[in-house]
């Protein structure tokens, strides 16, 4: 700022914040996170928020479904320089029944 500058040091990983390319270079690199995740799991990014989804009958199935996608994505965090915050993971349970015999 005016004639103050910080310090040299060497950027080894990530992308130095406040940059212009910052948010741009995250998305593109976060975003390969869904390409690992099984093809009956269904996941939607929001910058750095990710929202996983499965659907099916069989309860014991889709919660299989959805541990081998947290397994998958806590293994591509860990190689990727990641933390999940379990305190700020959520699971919601939803049901959605079907209306038959409507005209």
């Amino acid at each position: 700022m005016g004639n103050f500058y910080s310090d040299y040091f060497i950027q080894s990983e990530g992308v130095p914040q406040g940059s212009i390319l910052s948010v741009t270079l995250f998305v593109v690199h976060f975003s390969q996170i869904l390409k690992i995740l099984p093809p009956s799991i269904e996941g939607t990014l929001y910058v750095d928020d990710l929202q996983i989804s499965c659907q099916g009958n069989n309860m014991c199935l889709i919660e299989r479904q959805l541990q081998i996608a947290v397994n998958k994505l806590v293994t591509w965090c860990d190689e990727n320089g990641h933390t999940i915050y379990p305190e700020k993971s959520r699971c919601v349970h939803s049901i959605q029944q079907s209306i038959s015999g409507m005209p």
